[in-house]
This record gives C-alpha cells, sequence and structure tokens, in this order.
C-alpha cells in the first residue's frame, strides 16, 4: 500500500510539473510570438521610412533598395502602394517594381483588405507613370476595383476614378466592366468633390476608351461642370473637356456654351503650350470661342 500511495503521488506530482511547464511553454510561446510580430512591424516601420525617405529625395540609395526589396514580402496592400508610388518617377526601378507588382498580386488574390481604393489608384497610377504595361496587375486590380464599388462605393471619389480610368487608358488597357462601373460610381459621386482637372480628365479618358457608350456619363458631368465656377478652370482643362467632346462626336450646346464663355474670360495667350500639353488640346477652345461667337445657343 504504501508503494501505491507513493506511486499515486508521484503521479500527481507529475501532471502538476506537466500542467506548470505547458502553462510556462504557452506563455513562452505567446511572448515569442509578441516579439516575431513586434520585429515584423519594426521592421515595416523601418521599410516605411525608408520609402518616405525615396518619395521626399527622389534618390532611391542601394542599401535602401536591399532593404525594400527584401522586406516586400512583408508589406500590406497601402506599404506596397507607397513603394510603388516612391519609384514609380524613373524606370531606373523596374526590378523593384516587378516584386511589388508580384506583391501585389498575392494581396489582391486573397481579398485583403489592405488593398483600398486609394491603394489600387495609387498602384495603377505608378505602373502606368512608369510606362509598365504589366497586364495582369491590371487585371487583378480591375477585379479589386469591382470588388470595391460593389462593397465600398462611397470610397470611390471623383479624383480616384480619374486616376484609376487614365492609368488603364495610359498603358491601353481596355475593360469595359471596369470602365461601366467606374462611371456608375462616378455618377454617384457628389457634385462639390469634383475639381475641373478630375471633369476633365475623366471625359478624357472615357474618350480615348474605345466601344464605350459615353453619354449618360458625358450628359452627368456637363451638369457638373456648368455648376462650377468657370475661374476655377484652367485653360488645359477646358482644352481637355473640348478634345474629348470631339473624339466621341458628343453634342452639347449647353457644355459647348458654358465652355465658351470660360474661355472668352481667359486671355488667348493662355490657351499656348502649358506644361506637358501639346498643341493638338490648345486649338480646341479657341475653335469653341470662334464658334459661340458666331452661333446663335
Amino acid at each position: 500500500m504504501t508503494r501505491i500511495g507513493s506511486l499515486s503521488t508521484l503521479v500527481l506530482k507529475t501532471q502538476a510539473t506537466n500542467k506548470y511547464l505547458e502553462a510556462r511553454l504557452s506563455a513562452c510561446m505567446d511572448c515569442l510570438g509578441k516579439v516575431v510580430q513586434d520585429g515584423v512591424e519594426i521592421l515595416k516601420s523601418q521599410c516605411l521610412s525608408l520609402i518616405l525617405y525615396t518619395h521626399y529625395a527622389r534618390e532611391l540609395t542601394f542599401q535602401n533598395f536591399c532593404v525594400v526589396f527584401c522586406q516586400m514580402p512583408l508589406l500590406s496592400g497601402k506599404l506596397v502602394s507607397l513603394a510603388i508610388n516612391a519609384v514609380a518617377h524613373t524606370r531606373r526601378h523596374t526590378q523593384l517594381l516587378a516584386a511589388a507588382g508580384k506583391r501585389v498580386i498575392e494581396i489582391a488574390k486573397r481579398h485583403d483588405e489592405g488593398l483600398d481604393v486609394q491603394a489600387v489608384s495609387v498602384i495603377v497610377n505608378g505602373f502606368a507613370r512608369a510606362g509598365l504595361r504589366d497586364v495582369a496587375l491590371f487585371r487583378h486590380m480591375s477585379a479589386v476595383a469591382l470588388r470595391l464599388i460593389e462593397t465600398k462605393r462611397s470610397d470611390f471619389g471623383a479624383q480616384a476614378i480619374s486616376v484609376i480610368a487614365n492609368a488603364f487608358v495610359k498603358v491601353h488597357i481596355t475593360d469595359e466592366m471596369l470602365f461601366t462601373r467606374l462611371a456608375y460610381a462616378c455618377e454617384h459621386v457628389a457634385f462639390s468633390d469634383f475639381t475641373p482637372q478630375a471633369i476633365a480628365n475623366i471625359m478624357n479618358a472615357y474618350a480615348r476608351h474605345d466601344n464605350l457608350d459615353n453619354k449618360a456619363l458625358f450628359a452627368f458631368l456637363s451638369k457638373v461642370s456648368r455648376q462650377s465656377v468657370p475661374s476655377q478652370w484652367e485653360s488645359r482643362h477646358l482644352a481637355l473637356v473640348v478634345n474629348a467632346l470631339a473624339k466621341v462626336d458628343y453634342k452639347d450646346d449647353g457644355l459647348l456654351k458654358w465652355i465658351a464663355e470660360a474661355a472668352l474670360a481667359r486671355p488667348t495667350s493662355s490657351f499656348d503650350v502649358q506644361g506637358k500639353y501639346s498643341r493638338k488640346y490648345s486649338i480646341y477652345v479657341p475653335l469653341a470661342q470662334r464658334t459661340y461667337q458666331r452661333t446663335d445657343f
């Protein structure tokens, strides 16, 4: 009986010891997990700092390139978009952009919530600015945008819509479904959210996209334009809108009259070449001026 009692006591002690060790092990694993997670967050923060430095300094050192490149698999959609935006101004970093593109596709396949409307617009705009026609990337970004239009339509402002649409046409990728749904989202944006630049860029993008019925969208943007303040419009914005109307042969006497009035209020010299805009745009508004002067609307 003594042996049995001693054995029972030993078993109980062993069980207690095991429970204690299990608890300690669990606590250690939790602690280790937190250390690892904190380390990942530190790496992400370090990478973000380098990205932001690159964005403002416009220079990517080899050391920074290595850090960003190696940490790319850890980055969220937001941070990848920042990385793309930071280096998209030059074609010297195509290797980094290619890695960023792969990471974006991985995130998109998982339906990761880190890819919001702003991130999508920044990513496609960055690749378009860099002149990289990554069809797979743009298709995945289209799928994300379509999903966001259904779930978070209110997040689509005029600026985001104009950026996304122009990025697709800039790299010559047609996407009727995306442009149709973007037009739908556009028509639900508050008038106050539209700037002359956003209006002009959206109309220009849709005029350059083939096989689209732009009448409803152009009618909506015409109404938005005519309720805006003419003095806020620069000559290049007026020129882009008239050029878009001409491209799709959209007849809108009310908008043309409004543009002509806004154009007549500006000096003729303002329709010369401005910045990156070429003379092919500058000829349209003076044409609208002359049309308005000799036409009774």
